[in-house]
């Protein structure tokens, strides 16, 4: 076969014809920051990358409900704003972000530039509204700096916001007592956050919040933020149904998690707040925040009588998608003196099992014991307290033979009421957990 040819033919290389490029335009000289893009400063008559509030004390002042505006377009940036209160008083600061990749992080000082409080996100959460929303109550008259940073500290000409101090006058009245609560917050459904400022302002001072609940089987959950504010209480947090009953209490309310309730009933609560040592002053304040969920709590309640072997709840765990394991959840109450819950699940020749459990962390009163036996009624597992949650847990066991097996769970002091409640996750698998 014989090659067929192409010539190329070649019209002379650009730079052969003597053609060069135009030269690159002389940038506009600046007179001030306006002159420049919005991410940018005029400094010696040319526009720089940068902004003008990168220290406290060149922080942008800002009205009540005035939005300003700022970028973090560099890797570390920090971006300060200052207003100023004439007394003390509650107050809030959200950010909105331009780019879905940016996360702003607010820390508030104090006029003597001491640090006070800071949040990412929304103490519950986040929220399709704002990108970070602070709640803090300010003691001291005086200039209050706000410093707005990127979580990762990550930087970039994208990396837009807007930044808003707004009031916030959701507070407790004193004086205040349970039968005359000093704030009533009204939970219309569950899809709002409810926050809610309160200070101990004298010794022994208590702080009591009515909550009317949308749901007569209504799931509950009070939480506070979980960095630290600087505040000088040290607070216990009681939740009580209509009828006075305590349902929960936690001291450690953000840090250590949420106070949850799985079904308060009756169509309202009640929060109790007290100081540990019974102190009090204007520096001794915090911020609840609160939600209800869909009617119905998620996890399966335990149907009595189910207080014996003979009258075990039937659990039947369904296929987890994330974990891929067969997982059942339940929740119950130790209801009287000595009540225990019997529950029930069948396994299949070599399965294995787990139960995980949760309670205090959650601000519940049991000190929930967990037993695990076979269909002969023998003992063949006692539970563990793991991480002082006070709700035993028993850890991946097997190959179990094919059969019924059984769960008891109990208060170790025999003590019952519907603040001495539990959940678990039970789990089976095939193989054993990794």
């Amino acid at each position: 076969m014989t090659p067929i040819l192409f010539a190329l033919a070649c019209n002379g290389d650009p730079k052969d014809s003597g053609w060069e490029p135009d030269p690159e335009p002389e940038p506009e000289p600046c007179v001030e920051d306006t002159d420049c893009s919005s991410w940018q400063i005029c400094e010696s008559d040319e526009c720089v990358n940068g902004d003008r509030n990168n220290s406290p004390e060149e922080a942008q002042p800002i009205e009540l409900d005035e939005e300003a505006t700022g970028r973090l377009q560099s890797d570390g940036d920090r971006d300060y704003f200052s207003f100023v209160v004439d007394e003390p008083r509650f107050t809030r600061v959200h950010t909105v972000s331009d780019s879905e990749d940016m996360s702003t992080v607010l820390t508030l000082y104090r006029p003597d530039g001491s640090y006070h409080a800071m949040e990412d996100e929304h103490p519950l959460g986040s929220v399709a509204t704002y990108d970070s929303v602070l709640y803090a109550w300010l003691p001291v008259a005086g200039t209050w700096t706000v410093e707005v940073s990127e979580a990762s500290e990550a930087g970039s000409s994208g990396y837009a916001y807007t930044v808003q101090w707004t009031s916030f006058t959701r507070g407790v009245d004193e004086e205040d007592s349970r039968s005359e609560p000093g704030g009533v917050v009204d939970v219309e459904g569950s899809t709002t956050f409810y926050a809610v400022g309160w200070v101990l302002e004298e010794d022994r001072d208590e702080d009591w919040i009515e909550l009317t609940l949308p749901y007569d089987e209504c799931p509950l959950v009070l939480d506070a933020t979980d960095f630290e504010v600087n505040s000088a209480a040290e607070p216990i947090i009681e939740l009580y149904d209509t009828s006075g009953q305590l349902l929960g209490s936690k001291d450690d309310l953000g840090p250590g998690g949420a106070l949850l309730y799985p079904e308060v009933d009756g169509g309202g609560a009640l929060v109790h707040i007290q100081d540990s040592n019974a102190t009090g002053s204007i520096e001794h304040w915090g911020m609840l925040f609160l939600r209800a969920y869909s009617q119905g709590y998620s996890y399966q309640v335990e149907a009595e009588p189910n207080d014996s072997q003979g009258n075990a709840q039937l659990l039947e765990p369904q296929t987890n998608p994330s974990s891929g394991a067969d997982e059942a959840y339940a929740w119950g109450t130790a209801d009287g003196a000595s009540d225990e819950d019997w529950f029930a699940v069948d396994l299949r020749q070599g399965q294995y099992l787990h139960v995980y459990g949760t309670a205090a962390t959650l601000g519940s009163l049991i000190d929930g014991e967990l037993e695990l036996y076979d269909a002969e009624g023998q003992l063949l597992e006692e539970g563990q307290d793991y991480e002082d949650d006070s709700m035993d847990d028993i850890s991946q066991k097997g190959p179990f033979d094919e059969g019924r097996y059984y769960l008891r769970v109990f208060d170790a002091d025999g003590v019952g009421g519907p603040g001495l409640w539990y959940r678990f996750t039970l789990g089976v698998a095939d193989e054993a957990f990794e």
